[in-house]
């Protein structure tokens, strides 16, 4: 039993840990290279901030995929988690669809846009 319990609380441990770690690249990861994630500059895409005209650095980024972040909070709740998820999901394909410019809400949010990498 005293082994359960120690290898459960490991485990459990070890699952927030592994959400924090995923929660913070989250947030982060389209400002940490001139406003391109690993995939943006696989596709030669960027995150700018349109109203200064500059790549997005990690406060664009922050505010950009805080929506994302958001249902992470509600992860180890049974039902919630996925109800929070969907629901957040929903409205950011809502705005994709109904935005003149097909900017998310995140972007609206942020002030950003993602767009295609100018190679010279």
């Amino acid at each position: 039993l005293v082994i359960y319990i120690f290898l459960f609380f490991w485990a459990r441990v070890g699952d927030y840990f592994a959400w924090i770690l995923a929660g913070g690249y989250l947030l982060v990861k389209d400002g940490l290279h001139s406003g391109q994630s690993l995939g943006k500059k696989v596709f030669g895409l960027r995150v700018v901030n349109v109203d200064m005209k500059r790549p997005g650095d990690i406060t664009d980024s922050v505010k950009r995929n805080l929506i994302f972040f958001i249902p992470g909070l509600f992860r180890f709740v049974p039902f919630l988690g996925s109800l929070v998820a969907t629901v957040v999901f929903a409205i950011e394909l809502y705005f994709i669809f109904n935005d003149v410019q097909g900017l998310r809400w995140g972007d609206n949010f942020a002030r950003t846009m993602v767009v295609e990498e100018k190679i010279d």
